[in-house]
């Protein structure tokens, strides 16, 4: 595959949003990055592969603690998340947050 080619493949994907980067939408909603801010939540939070409830877990908070945020994202349903830094990606719902 020449170059101009794959250039301009690549700017195809880039403009129709094939490829995922941070600002992205999927079924599940949609996130944008935010400024990395540490944010509490609280013991027992559920720890979600996807912005949605019905998304499958991760895992579970064990005690409450700060997890770096690096994003906001707005379900499908309207509902804000959190995507934090677990070793990977998880999202946490508003609700578990300690102010």
């Amino acid at each position: 595959m020449n170059r101009l080619f794959r250039v301009f493949m690549v700017s195809v994907f880039l403009i129709t949003g094939v490829l995922v980067a941070s600002g992205t939408a999927n079924a599940a909603g949609s996130c944008s990055a935010i400024q990395g801010q540490y944010m509490t939540f609280k013991a027992g939070t559920p720890v979600h592969n996807q912005p949605s409830g019905s998304s499958s877990l991760w895992g579970t908070l064990g005690y409450q603690q700060p997890l770096w945020a690096t994003g906001s994202c707005i379900s499908s349903a309207g509902n804000q998340w959190w995507r934090v830094d677990v070793g990977t990606n998880g999202y946490i719902y508003d609700a578990y947050r300690v102010y």
